[in-house]
């Protein structure tokens, strides 16, 4: 538990006038919310999707099931989409944004039962339906990345290997859903 942030985020609320309405609590992942609470949305964001799915599955195991959730995962967001799926909740909105370098992905859950394609997992199920510009730029950021890679493997003559093979099919599967 990091107590910085935590003093950051109350001086936030504080300076905002929010003191009233919103009241932070500092513990490891959901343990500090309570069924008196009758928390309806639950907001992950600013980490791994690992990290977001292992934080949801303790809640499910202390019987925590939210009505909605907000996801920001930094990395790994076809790992949230598996997870996602697999406990009975619905991808209904999803937006992609772009600072710097970075790209971030947000999902807007509800319970519900999806069932989501490889390629709805991977590039998202609404995301991929809408390609904003900025997905698009997300998307070829990461085919010239593999082009990198699959140069390189060329390069030490590896290209007879299962990874070169992984590599270009993934390649693929990017141009695929651009083209679409």
């Amino acid at each position: 538990m990091a107590r910085g942030p935590f003093d950051n985020a109350k001086h936030e609320i504080q300076s905002q006038g929010l003191a009233d309405i919103v009241h932070p609590r500092l513990a490891n992942g959901l343990k500090a919310i309570t069924p008196d609470d009758k928390i309806d949305t639950v907001i992950i964001a600013g980490m791994g999707g690992i990290l977001i799915t292992e934080i949801l599955s303790a809640g499910l195991t202390q019987h925590q099931r939210f009505p909605n959730l907000i996801l920001q995962p930094n990395t790994d967001e076809f790992i949230v989409r598996e997870w996602l799926m697999k406990h009975d909740y619905t991808i209904h909105s999803e937006s992609i944004v772009q600072e710097g370098k970075h790209f971030y992905e947000v999902m807007m859950i509800e319970q519900g039962k999806q069932t989501l394609s490889r390629q709805d997992i991977y590039f998202g199920p609404v995301l991929s339906k809408q390609k904003s510009p900025t997905f698009k730029a997300r998307w070829e950021k990461e085919l010239e990345r593999i082009h990198i890679i699959l140069l390189k493997l060329r390069q030490a003559n590896k290209m007879n290997t299962q990874a070169y093979d992984e590599w270009s099919q993934r390649y693929q599967e990017i141009q695929e859903v651009l083209n679409r």
